[in-house]
C-alpha cells in the first residue's frame, strides 16, 4: 500500500479560483500546517457539501496544488472560488 502523509495541525483553507471538473492544479490562500514536503496526501474540496471531492494532493509550487482528481470513488466536479479546502484521511 502506497504511503500518505498528513498532519493533525493542517488549518482549513479556500480556493482561490474556480476549478473545473478536468482541472489537475488548484491554488488555496494558504497551507498552514499542510504536509508541504511530504507527497501525497488527500484533501477534501467542497468540504462537507453535496460538492465534496477528495482529491489526492501530489505536488505543489507555493500554494498552486498538483492533483489528481476524484480520489477514492468520489466524483470530480467543477469547485468555485471560496470553496473550502480540508486536508483530511480516507479509509481505503
Amino acid at each position: 500500500m502506497p504511503t500518505r502523509y498528513y498532519s493533525a495541525t493542517a488549518q482549513d483553507t479556500t480556493l482561490t479560483a474556480p476549478i473545473t471538473a478536468a482541472a489537475n492544479t488548484m491554488t488555496v490562500t494558504a497551507l498552514v500546517g499542510y504536509p508541504i514536503s511530504s507527497y501525497p496526501y488527500v484533501v477534501a474540496v467542497d468540504y462537507n457539501t453535496v460538492n465534496e471531492e477528495l482529491v489526492l494532493v501530489t505536488g505543489a509550487a507555493g500554494t498552486t496544488l498538483s492533483i489528481t482528481r476524484a480520489f477514492n470513488g468520489t466524483t470530480a466536479v467543477a469547485h468555485a472560488t471560496g470553496a473550502t479546502v480540508r486536508h483530511v484521511i480516507s479509509a481505503q
